[in-house]
């Protein structure tokens, strides 16, 4: 070994000469040892960074299991390291500079530099090296990795079986380590997500390389591989005859397989199952089943995504007349929307369409209604009403405080102004403290004054009600019928402060509401994007969007678009954006544009992809696009 000389850098990576350091002893500590146990406590310190400085990065809601723990850490770390905030720099990159000033030992130092250059990609298994390490190599980027063994949560005789790893690569001085740990799968496993991968890579043009594409979506993709099920076991375990394998057999081949990632793909699979296993269903020709599946599966949103087809279209590909179609998806819609929401494999996706809020007063009412003749008739549930003779017969209000909802629910239903004023005044004659006839009151006054007065004591009236419905940390306001005046009255409110040029003050009663009602069943964020863009309240628009992760409607791809535009970031990045916002709803920007001319009435309903749902978009966020147009130059 050569020998060190006293004025060189010691060995032990801690920077300073050897003469100073270890030369004194002659006896050299192995560095890695010290740089591993730093980058350990820097980790650490780098979560706890994010939490002082930007809560809004942490999930809103506790999770449920360890894989949601898994899922919740990485969506933290990957926004961390990766994503730009609204200077332009990323969280890591501020906590590496604050950290360097004080960093001694060199070797940790270019260790943690590393950190934000990390690799989230799916690695294959090489060899093992021992019982502290394995070897991997990168599937899409290529190069080898020395990486640490106790972050991939196998036994060693099951590391040959499950030789991929999904995960974000850190440099951790003289190895790497998956962070959180690695998400092993099967070579089967690698091949149905990959090709699922790859063909939505094809199918955009921002990326030229499959993995800078994963890289980009990895958000989005790593959720599939985290809760992929053993698609080919399942299927294997059907018991269906060769005509009924071969509808799902034809359905696999023509079913686009970006679609096919979706979990609401199998599902709609266990539905075919279901039919075939109560119905028999005689099948003469196979392809007219497959056909009727696919276009059931894109003309639901909650399935498909509510991707437009036509019965035409799909007969077409299937090489079938479009009446074959039509006869089938009767019998098989009457089936499955029996089952679709009982369905043990089906997570609830979105609403098949959209109503406006405030139209659907009621279907409220016949809730309110129903449960109160639960309470009347002593029954434990809505099923027992459901079996019992009297459960047809009109609902008498067995008080005045529900008599005056009813009237104050008619008042709502009625066009006729001197009828709704009549209802009002009987509703708040029975109870004084009837918050919808309270909040009604404004509408019969043009006195902006007095319409704050009325709407406000109609505000305070529910607040000192809060206690009735609020029996936990668990419970959900908007599940409370009682409460919906309510919530009803401060989004009235809001929208009052927004007519009266009072922005900060709606912006206020909108988030009460997000924090009332979590899971905004209002609709309350599609009135808060415009008004924080106005406001140039950037963070704040940040942390509403993080709120909803899993939402992937028009209105948020086309707000994430412009964030990026008005931040200045990355043009391609902004680009991509606005391209994929593009492609879920080209009305859009036919309306921007004023190739497309916005109706005289805003509709009252909508489906996802529709004329109707840009419609609404347009009228609440066009005016912020009128300066940034020549951004969709290059996607057009």
């Amino acid at each position: 070994m050569e020998k060190v000389g006293r004025n060189d850098p010691c060995p032990c990576g801690s920077g300073k000469k050897y003469k100073k350091c270890h030369g004194k002893t002659n006896v050299i500590e192995f560095p890695s040892k010290k740089v591993e146990e730093e980058l350990d406590r820097y980790l650490l310190q780098f979560q706890d960074y994010m939490y002082d400085n930007y809560p809004h990065l942490f999930p809103s809601t506790k999770a449920s299991s360890q894989e949601e723990e898994i899922e919740h850490f990485v969506h933290l770390l990957y926004k961390g390291l990766f994503v730009p905030q609204t200077d332009g720099q990323t969280v890591f990159q501020h906590f590496f500079k604050q950290k360097k000033k004080s960093m001694l030992r060199p070797a940790t130092t270019k260790a943690l530099e590393t950190w934000g250059s990390s690799c989230p990609s799916v690695f294959r298994l090489l060899e093992e090296d021992s019982d502290e390490f394995v070897y991997v190599e990168d599937a899409l980027n290529g190069g080898q990795f020395k990486v640490g063994r106790e972050r991939i949560p196998l036994d060693n005789e099951d590391l040959q079986d499950f030789p991929y790893y999904m995960g974000i690569l850190m440099n951790w001085g003289s190895f790497y380590n998956f962070i959180p740990l690695a998400l092993p799968n099967t070579k089967s496993g690698y091949d149905y997500f990959i090709s699922g991968v790859e063909a939505e890579f094809n199918a955009q043009s921002k990326a030229v390389e499959l993995s800078g594409y994963l890289h980009h979506t990895f958000l989005d993709q790593f959720p599939k591989w985290l809760y992929m099920e053993d698609v080919e076991s399942l299927e294997d375990d059907w018991d269906l005859t060769l005509q009924q394998n071969e509808v799902i057999m034809l359905l696999d081949k023509h079913v686009d397989v970006t679609d096919q990632q979706l979990e609401a793909y199998l599902t709609l699979k266990g539905l075919w199952l279901r039919f075939c296993e109560e119905q028999d269903p005689i099948i003469r020709k196979p392809a007219v089943f497959a056909a009727t599946l696919e276009y059931f599966f894109y003309d639901v949103p909650s399935l498909g995504g509510g991707r437009m087809v036509t019965q035409k279209g799909v007969a077409e590909k299937y090489g079938i007349s479009p009446n074959s179609i039509s006869k089938r998806h009767q019998e098989l819609e009457e089936f499955f929307s029996e089952l679709i929401m009982s369905y043990e494999g089906f997570n609830e996706g979105p609403v098949f369409h959209y109503y406006a809020p405030g139209v659907q007063i009621g279907v409220e009412r016949s809730t309110y209604e129903l449960n109160k003749k639960v309470e009347q008739m002593n029954f434990d549930s809505i099923d027992d009403i459901n079996m019992n003779h009297h459960r047809n017969d009109p609902f008498v209000p067995a008080n005045d405080t529900e008599l005056a909802q009813i009237k104050a629910y008619e008042a709502y239903e009625t066009e006729d102004k001197e009828e709704k004023r009549r209802l009002v005044n009987e509703a708040l004659s029975l109870d004084e403290n009837n918050i919808d006839g309270l909040a009604l009151r404004a509408e019969f006054t043009n006195v902006m004054a007095e319409k704050l007065i009325f709407v406000l004591e109609a505000v305070d009236t529910g607040y000192r009600r809060l206690g009735e419905w609020d029996d936990g940390e668990d419970a959900i306001l908007w599940q409370v019928i009682e409460a919906r005046p309510f919530l009803r009255a401060i989004e009235f409110l809001a929208e009052l402060y927004e007519e009266k040029g009072e922005q900060n003050n709606a912006i206020d009663s909108y988030e009460d509401l997000i924090e009332l009602n979590p899971n905004d069943n209002q609709g309350i964020r599609s009135q808060l994007i415009p008004l924080y863009i106005e406001r140039e309240r950037y963070f704040d628009l940040q942390k509403l969007l993080d709120l909803f992760p899993n939402e992937m409607s028009t209105e948020r791809m086309f707000t994430i678009a412009l964030l990026k535009i008005l931040l200045g970031m990355d043009r391609n990045d902004s680009t991509f954006e606005l391209k994929s916002a593009n492609s879920r709803n080209e009305f859009v920007y036919e309306l921007l544009s004023g190739e497309e001319r916005m109706p005289a009435e805003l509709p009252a309903q909508f489906s996802p992809g529709t004329f109707e749902e840009a419609v609404v978009y347009v009228h609440r966020n066009g005016h912020l696009w009128k300066s940034h147009l020549h951004h969709f130059e290059p996607i057009l």
